[in-house]
């Protein structure tokens, strides 16, 4: 039989390696990768510190029931007061990357027109957008901290611990250890992936907006949609991005959405914001193509479904 260390270091290794492939996968657009690691970089040290001393506080006041199985109702109490104090920890976190955020939202909306070789135009609205990036990320990371099945999860994994006597063995209390930090490993995984659909919407933004500028002296411009450009679909190119590659944007489907999307951020309606931008899951992104034309022209503006790769690009011609 396997030893537990050996088992938990080839899990941990099997880990960094899935974490490597998705990271490799979105290597096409380091502009984008660079101001998203901006952000992450401070975020990621604060979210290691927070979680390790929520993390410490649980097991302190776990640990410090002993060898004793805790009866029902002082093991809801102890489980109530660990995650309100997971939870103070966790939601000081969105607003120190807000000022972050909005810096390298700023930069990404420039290198969005730069990527085409164009400038954005330096206007008072696009100040007013850029002001709006900050915004924009601590709306999604605020309520990802408010996911109550996690939560419920994180929860009935204390009452366990509490109340399972397979939990008072040195091993049973390591394996708990193990439980709760691929829990928080889980919500650092789940941040990665808004932060880097906030960054490629950033960039789009600033792709849309150049676009519009310079389609107001050539009027023969449109937007297209391409796929990792500029080489184009490749062997991780979803179905839909590799149909939607070369077709043309709407527009006004797309300044439509921009509109509708930070109304609802200003009303704190959720989802109105993700109707408004809608994304497609990975069963829709990888289906059949029956369906996509009516799709893509309700998505409008890329990104169109995470880790996507799908860029608005402005484009001479019919």
């Amino acid at each position: 039989m396997e030893p537990l260390g050996i088992k938990i270091a080839r899990i941990e290794a099997l880990h960094e390696q899935v974490c490597e492939c998705c990271t490799l996968s979105k290597q096409d657009i380091p502009e984008v990768e660079r101001r998203i690691h901006a952000v992450l970089s401070p975020f990621s040290e604060q979210y290691d510190r927070n979680t390790d001393e929520a993390l410490d506080v649980a097991l302190l006041l776990l640990l410090a029931e002993g060898g004793v199985l805790v009866p029902g109702a002082e093991a809801e109490h102890i489980a109530d007061t660990v995650l309100l104090e997971m939870q103070r920890a966790l939601q000081q976190l969105p607003r120190t990357i807000n000022a972050t955020a909005r810096v390298a939202g700023r930069q990404l909306l420039v290198a969005g027109g730069r990527f085409i070789g164009l400038t954005l135009p330096s206007s008072p609205e696009t100040r007013a957008l850029s002001d709006r990036a900050g915004d924009d990320m601590e709306f999604w990371f605020r309520r990802a901290f408010r996911d109550r099945a996690a939560v419920e999860q994180m929860r009935s994994w204390i009452l366990e611990f509490l109340t399972d006597p397979k939990h008072r063995t040195g091993t049973g209390r390591l394996l708990w250890v193990q439980q709760a930090r691929a829990f928080i490993e889980q919500g650092r995984t789940g941040l990665k992936a808004a932060a880097d659909l906030w960054g490629y919407r950033w960039f789009n933004l600033g792709l849309l907006k150049t676009h519009e500028a310079e389609a107001a002296r050539n009027p023969s411009l449109r937007l297209i949609a391409m796929n990792n450009p500029p080489f184009g679909p490749d062997s991780r190119t979803t179905p839909f991005c590799r149909w939607v590659n070369g077709r043309t944007i709407s527009v006004e489907r797309a300044q439509e959405q921009v509109v509708d999307y930070f109304s609802a951020i200003d009303d704190g309606d959720a989802e109105a914001a993700k109707a408004a931008r809608p994304l497609l899951s990975a069963s829709e992104a990888t289906g059949g193509t029956g369906g996509f034309e009516e799709v893509f022209s309700e998505l409008g503006m890329p990104p169109y479904h995470y880790f996507c790769r799908t860029l608005a690009i402005s484009s001479a011609g019919g």
